[in-house]
């Protein structure tokens, strides 16, 4: 459910893409990074193509030092790229 209104939000605030583009979602947290892949019918109904979660050790650093290093900075976005 969370995902279907996260998407139907994305959509509605216009993301330039019509509603059966595919949209991905990214959520960047302190231990875990998360992006989902879906594409919304014209119906509404969401169909999701791909999910992936990957650890990240973003919080590690900004807990310890105060400031994200930035090997981990890089780990995240090739973890994003791959």
């Amino acid at each position: 459910m969370v995902k279907e209104v996260e998407l139907h939000v994305a959509l509605a605030e216009g993301t330039g893409g019509s509603p059966d583009s595919p949209l991905a979602v990214i959520d960047i947290g302190a231990t875990s990074m998360r992006m989902l892949v879906a594409q919304v019918a014209k119906d509404g109904q969401v169909h999701e193509l791909e999910a992936l979660q990957q650890s990240v050790t973003l919080g590690k650093d900004a807990f310890t030092s105060g400031t994200i290093a930035h090997g981990s900075v890089e780990d995240c976005i090739g973890g994003l790229r791959n």
